[in-house]
């Protein structure tokens, strides 16, 4: 790209110009063998880059493609490839003029596997949930009648996956032990449970929303978009990072509640009792031995 193919980006919306360089770079693979679907992802797809987001591309191939073929694209692109990953949905970093791309290479066949653990098998993994999140809110520039089949899967949300993320976050509900944690003069451990049963109730909501994980990155704004949810959720969360931590952790443990509460109203099948024993049992500090 010369100077003046730089100024037109510049004076374009970060989304925008994106968007051009990624239909760009489609045009230029689109043509390799075994290619057969190209998405964009991330901020981009989302309508909401900002002059610092990079640029994802997911490729959907017929089968991995090995090294040489990755150097190959790296040259198409004239780029220069940072690192590459050759597991399976393996990423490589290409920079362009010193703008960076991920470009993520996944098989159709694995797309295909994903689906069916989300869909048939009622998988809530994190790992999966990424890819029906990414594939939900994609923008397809190639392979598109593949791509809306995904689409239209990646829409539906069953029952018994929604059961499925709630009875795996709310197993991860516990006390604080402030007062512990205190006494050992750890306050990083304070700050680990706050993060920890953040992220619980983000799984837990996501249930109860039927939506799927779209990483942590997109938390808060996932959360603001939700129907169901403890009244400002959002601003009471990030507010525990500047409270006494007493106060953080007591309003922790009360948005754990109020979760438990939406999950009785919504799924009043799902057994909370264990779950509530293990948020009220708060580990004492014995300074005398015991005995049997």
């Amino acid at each position: 790209m010369g100077k003046a193919g730089k100024d037109r980006f510049c004076m374009k919306d970060p989304v925008e110009w994106r968007m051009e360089l990624a239909e760009d770079i489609a045009k230029r693979l689109c043509t390799f063998n075994g290619m057969q679907a190209i998405v964009v992802g991330g901020s981009v797809a989302r309508g909401c880059a900002d002059p610092g987001s990079d640029l994802d591309l997911f490729l959907f191939w017929d089968k991995m493609p090995e090294d040489g073929a990755r150097q190959e694209i790296a040259a198409a692109l004239r780029a220069d490839l940072l690192f590459s990953r050759l597991e399976a949905a393996g990423a490589d970093r290409v920079v362009i003029q010193g703008f960076p791309v991920d470009l993520h290479h996944i098989t159709v066949i694995d797309a295909e596997r994903w689906l069916q653990r989300v869909l048939q098998e009622y998988d809530p993994a994190p790992e999966y949930s990424i890819f029906m999140e990414m594939i939900r809110t994609s923008v397809s520039l190639y392979g598109k009648q593949l791509v809306r089949t995904w689409k239209n899967r990646a829409a539906l949300f069953p029952d018994e996956l929604a059961l499925n993320y709630i009875q795996c976050s709310i197993g991860n509900y516990v006390h604080p032990d402030l007062e512990l944690m205190q006494k050992r003069g750890n306050p990083s451990a304070v700050y680990t449970y706050l993060v920890g049963q953040q992220q619980n109730v983000f799984h837990t909501l996501l249930g109860l929303n039927r939506s799927y994980f779209p990483s942590y990155k997109w938390m808060y704004h996932t959360l603001e978009n939700m129907e169901i949810k403890p009244l400002d959720i959002t601003g009471r969360f990030r507010a525990m990072f500047t409270n006494d931590p007493e106060e953080a952790t007591a309003d922790m443990m009360a948005i754990i509640g109020e979760t438990l509460s939406l999950i009785e109203y919504t799924y009043p099948q799902i057994d909370l009792a264990l779950t509530r024993i293990r948020i009220s049992y708060a580990r004492q500090i014995w300074e005398d031995p015991i005995y049997l």
